[in-house]
C-alpha cells in the first residue's frame, strides 16, 4: 500500500502543475492534459477501491477460526 500512497502523492503533486498551467495552455492554443488526467485519476481511485473492497472480502472469507 506504501507505493500507492506514494504515487497517489506524486500524481496529486504533478496535476497541481498542470492546472496551475491551464492559462498558459489556452494562450498558447494547446490543449490542456487536463481532461485526459482526470479520466485517468478515476481509473486510478476506481481500481485501488476495487483492490481494497476485493483484499477485504478475501480476508474475511479467508479467516482462521
Amino acid at each position: 500500500m506504501g507505493d500507492a500512497k506514494e504515487l497517489s502523492m506524486e500524481l496529486s503533486h504533478n496535476m497541481e502543475h498542470v492546472f496551475a498551467c491551464e492559462e498558459e495552455f489556452k494562450e498558447a492554443k494547446i490543449e490542456s492534459p487536463i481532461a485526459e488526467l482526470n479520466s485517468l485519476l478515476v481509473k486510478i481511485i476506481t481500481n485501488s477501491l476495487t483492490i481494497d473492497v476485493d483484499m477485504t472480502n478475501f480476508y474475511r472469507n479467508n479467516k482462521m477460526h
